[in-house]
């Protein structure tokens, strides 16, 4: 079976399309809400780790379930792509840094990219 092939079935029940992409940094997998409310990328650079580079929800959707949706649908795409670890950046200020910290995931450091911004990680659970 196909890498696309089994993105596709992990995607097939959650109301999703998706597509993959050269990115300026490698492979990226695109997806987003079939309705248009909630959106992420993934870059699929890594031999053990992948990184959620984007996770958003339009504010009038947040707080039903989409987050939620998208943050497990990037924890079975890394255990079906076999990673070892995810990453993700996020402002430490921000409510989102407890939502992630909720979970399961820990800071890692900060990022010299923007203040207040930190590296996020969690090890993956195989399936």
């Amino acid at each position: 079976m196909k890498l696309s092939d089994k993105i596709k079935d992990i995607l097939k029940y959650s109301n999703c399309t998706y597509h993959f992409r050269k990115g300026r940094y490698g492979e990226e997998l695109l997806i987003m809400s079939n309705n248009g409310a909630a959106f992420m990328r993934i870059l699929l650079n890594g031999f053990t780790s992948i990184e959620l580079e984007g996770l958003s929800v339009m504010e009038e959707c947040q707080r039903q379930g989409y987050g939620t949706l998208f943050a497990t649908l990037f924890e079975r795409i890394g255990s079906l792509l076999r990673m070892k670890t995810l990453y993700l950046t996020v402002d430490r200020t921000s409510w989102v840094y407890d939502w992630y910290t909720h979970l399961g995931y820990k800071e890692k450091c900060a990022t010299e990219r923007v203040l207040h911004e930190v590296w996020m990680f969690k090890k993956v659970d195989d399936e």
